[in-house]
């Protein structure tokens, strides 16, 4: 981050008025290796910082660029500082790395549905799972259910071409279920979709830490890689 000064954004395509270290970083995004590539300058830049968001075969031409040309055009760098304190603490904290969210799990009494796509591959596959048996435990009068959707990755949940059909239904199921009376917010008997054991917090800690040690693990590759071919890059420019 310090080579893009964290504190300006960073366009995804190019721009006139960028600085060499934007433009260095956007190559080095550009070259790293990932599961699925574009033909878009913007979109490999995007996916080469973050990783893949989704999986292109479930978007139309048309919102996928609509999406590089409306919502991701800038990034800033700054909230990268805040997910590299989530990935150390191995839970969500705040921007300055405090355990302000997960301080009172009494006042999440309400009724849950998890969604998440089967070929995610932008965070850990058992996330959801891991929330799904954070609020089981917590909360186990109340229905808590966890839906995984083949074929989908992260956004195109949301923005997929069959989005529509696939995904919002389980959407609306939830609401419809949970908003007809007051009552109806507690457990009905339900048995849900998909079953996880319940857990206790410093169980679930410790599978946030697991899955965190092996994230960090890839960052820290994707680190080395980025910090060799940079001063390999910074070396030429400087001739």
């Amino acid at each position: 981050m310090a080579i893009a000064r964290d504190n300006r954004l960073l366009s995804m395509g190019h721009s006139n008025v960028d600085g060499w270290r934007h433009t260095l970083l956007r190559k080095v995004a550009q070259l790293l290796p990932r599961v699925e590539r574009c033909n878009r300058e913007d979109c490999e830049v995007f996916s080469g910082i973050f990783g893949n968001i989704l999986w292109h075969e479930n978007l139309t031409p048309r919102m996928h660029e609509w999406m590089n040309n409306e919502i991701t055009t800038k990034l800033s760098l700054g909230a990268l500082r805040h997910l590299h304190l989530v990935c150390l603490a191995g839970r969500i904290v705040d921007a300055n790395g405090n355990d302000t969210y997960l301080q009172h799990p009494e006042r999440l009494a309400l009724p849950t549905t998890y969604i998440s796509g089967g070929r995610e591959i932008l965070v850990m596959l058992d996330t959801s799972s891991m929330a799904h048996s954070f609020m089981q435990f917590h909360h186990p009068s109340f229905s808590h259910s966890r839906i995984v959707v083949p074929k989908y990755g992260h956004n195109d949940l949301l923005i997929g071409e069959h989005s529509g059909r696939d995904v919002f239904p389980h959407i609306l199921d939830h609401l419809e279920r949970f908003s007809r009376t007051k009552t109806s917010q507690h457990n009905e008997g339900k048995e849900d979709q998909h079953k996880c054991s319940r857990i206790n917090p410093s169980e679930v800690e410790g599978m946030l830490k697991r899955s965190n040690f092996n994230l960090l693990s890839v960052m820290d590759n994707v680190t080395y890689l980025c910090c060799f071919m940079l001063i390999i890059a910074i070396f030429f420019l400087s001739k």
